[in-house]
């Protein structure tokens, strides 16, 4: 049968309003054989749709996964770029301009001043790449060693002689002190 078939289309539709239902019916925790009764069809077929299904809501939520990672990157981004910005602002001389009032009248002075950058716009710029790094998944896996060599060393109760050997001892030296 071709795509354009009527009747090919009309069971595909068919077979999407059957996966609707199934869909509305297994969310609502019903198994396999209780939603094959109400639908009509056998356990074969819920079961195919149900896979249908979740690969349906994988894809769905990759696709939405996808989209907030980028929307999440361009957010970064922005910031990094407007820290960088402020970072380089900062390390421009600053103008100061500063007016003295005199009996000769008011006199304006402007001096510049060299400035090495403020380090809290860096350290953001800093933070937002790293920020992206992660989200990306960009930086290689941390190696953490899970060996117990010589942390747990096993050490046995005291015997019930050297308990009281310590309590004679204890009890021996509050009765002298």
């Amino acid at each position: 049968m071709s795509k354009d078939n009527p009747r090919s289309q009309n069971q595909k539709a068919v077979a999407e309003e059957r996966r609707a239902r199934v869909s509305q019916l297994f969310r609502q925790g019903k198994l396999h054989c209780e939603i094959a009764k109400i639908v009509g069809v056998n356990v074969d077929t819920i079961t195919a749709d149900v896979r249908a299904i979740r690969a349906e809501w994988k894809e769905n939520r990759l696709e939405a996964i996808d989209e907030l990672v980028d929307e999440q990157n361009a957010k970064l981004l922005m910031a990094e770029r407007e820290a960088w910005e402020a970072y380089y602002r900062s390390c421009q001389d600053a103008e100061i301009t500063t007016e003295i009032d005199s009996p000769y009248g008011t006199t304006t002075k402007h001096e510049k001043r060299g400035q090495c950058g403020d380090p809290r716009y860096l350290k953001l710029y800093l933070e937002a790449i790293q920020q992206r790094r992660e989200m990306l998944g960009l930086d290689a896996p941390k190696k953490t060693d899970m060996s117990l060599k010589g942390s747990l060393e096993y050490t046995p109760p005291p015997t019930r002689e050297e308990v009281a050997a310590k309590l004679r001892q204890l009890l021996g030296r509050s009765k002298s002190g």
